[in-house]
């Protein structure tokens, strides 16, 4: 695991205001997000597809619920 706090970054982080705080944890977050690789649904789908006994219609109602799945993530953290 990469060290992200640095004695040096956390001097910084002491002496921020909340918007520079709010700023910093942004960043943060997003440089994570950034990092993470996307969800092919589509390839999900293709797997799903290989199993034995899930036809195209189970297929498509489990593609429906993973993309239901990841929408209410997003609005968790938008």
């Amino acid at each position: 695991m990469k060290k992200i706090l640095t004695r040096e970054l956390y001097k910084k982080i002491k002496q921020m205001d909340r918007q520079e705080m709010q700023s910093f944890l942004e960043n943060l977050y997003q440089e994570g997000r950034d990092s993470v690789p996307g969800i092919d649904v589509n390839r999900i789908k293709e797997i799903v597809m290989g199993v034995k006994g899930i036809g195209e219609k189970k297929a498509e109602l489990i593609e429906q619920k993973i993309r239901e799945a990841f929408q209410e993530g997003e609005e968790k953290w938008d």
